[in-house]
């Protein structure tokens, strides 16, 4: 095959491998020269005797460099690029080693698809994402935001690092704690991508992480503050029963009593369970809140032998579960079968608000 000068390539190949090899370690510096050069170059355009130096060059390390070689371009013009070390490791070390070069590609589109899944939850353009960051992370995070070339070793350090801190049991993160909704979602999302791809991850832990995004998308929607899911998560059902029960009732409890609060969890409760994902042991998509009813024939204020509850208390205003006073003067007065004796009061008689 004869190149732009008019010689035979395998001249000037022969050429440029007997100074390599009477050169100690020529072989090894080629491969250095190479990996020290982003693009190939060309050496066919120029007279014998240049392009023999310039081939000879080529194999030198900072020499290539400083050598004004032009660039090898493709058939649309573009500069052929020398494969990274990472992918020379791989095998990519020339154009003649096709099974190389093809290794080199998939490098690359894996690169490029990691790049694009981490890209995808916005974390390209979040500035908290970035202000968390290290210096040397920091340099790689803008560099693939940039759409510069990246290694493989270099994505993985960049995933880390944005991942650092989420746990793989789906626990708060910092990001939530700080009301960063869309940051929280964001590193969620990977860490669960990533659990995804490896072969180790357990399901249940898979499963932690998952939940946790489906619970973060319901405190981003309504913008719940921290620490009322704090509250959510830490009060459990009769603390919370006993934060509706008035003072006039024989079951008020005055260090937990708080209409607000009581009527907040709730509705916050309702959200959860309604995507699934309340905190009620063992059963995420039921109500962790819910009134107890009296059975019949339980003792109750003003006497025994009272009823269980009717079919409207129990109901919420402006909602299909939530306490709904009720007032009448006795059961008995309610079937009109018996004179009025005594008044029974409804534990729960405050004003239901809506939640903010």
């Amino acid at each position: 095959m004869a190149s732009g000068d008019g010689a035979p390539q395998d001249v000037k190949n022969f050429v440029a491998s007997s100074v390599r090899a009477a050169t100690p370690a020529g072989a090894l510096l080629n491969q250095i020269a190479k990996s020290l050069d982003d693009t190939k170059n060309d050496t066919t355009t120029k007279d014998l005797w240049s392009n023999i130096i310039d081939q000879v060059a080529s194999g030198i390390p900072g020499v290539n460099n400083m050598m004004d070689i032009p660039d090898k371009l493709d058939d649309s013009g573009n500069p052929i690029k020398n494969p990274n070390p990472a992918q020379i490791a791989f095998g990519a070390s020339s154009a003649t080693q096709p099974a190389g070069e093809a290794r080199s590609q998939q490098i690359v589109g894996d690169i490029n698809a990691k790049l694009q899944g981490i890209g995808q939850y916005g974390i390209f353009d979040d500035p908290i994402m970035e202000s968390v960051l290290d210096d040397e992370t920091k340099l790689l995070y803008n560099q693939a935001k940039q759409g510069k070339e990246l290694d493989e070793s270099d994505v993985k350090k960049l995933e880390e690092a944005l991942i650092k801190g989420v746990s793989s049991e789906g626990t708060d993160t910092a990001y939530l704690e700080r009301g960063e909704y869309d940051t929280n979602l964001a590193v969620l999302n990977l860490k669960r991508d990533l659990m995804q791809a490896d072969k180790t991850t357990k399901p249940s832990s898979l499963k932690d992480v998952e939940t946790a995004i489906k619970r973060g998308e319901v405190y981003k929607e309504a913008q719940v503050p921290y620490d009322m899911i704090s509250e959510y998560k830490d009060v459990g059902v009769e603390d919370w029963r006993k934060m509706g029960i008035p003072p006039e009732d024989d079951d008020h409890d005055p260090d937990l009593y708080d209409p607000g609060m009581y009527q907040k969890l709730w509705e916050l409760d309702q959200k959860m369970t309604k995507a699934g994902v309340s905190y009620r042991k063992g059963a995420l998509d039921k109500n962790k809140y819910f009134l107890k009813e009296k059975k019949a024939g339980s003792g109750g204020r003003g006497g025994s032998g009272s009823r269980s509850l009717g079919g409207d208390f129990g109901r919420l205003d402006g909602g299909a579960f939530a306490p709904k006073v009720q007032a009448y003067d006795t059961i008995d007065q309610q079937s009109g079968a018996i004179p009025i004796i005594r008044t029974v009061r409804p534990n729960i008689v405050h004003k239901i608000s809506a939640f903010r």
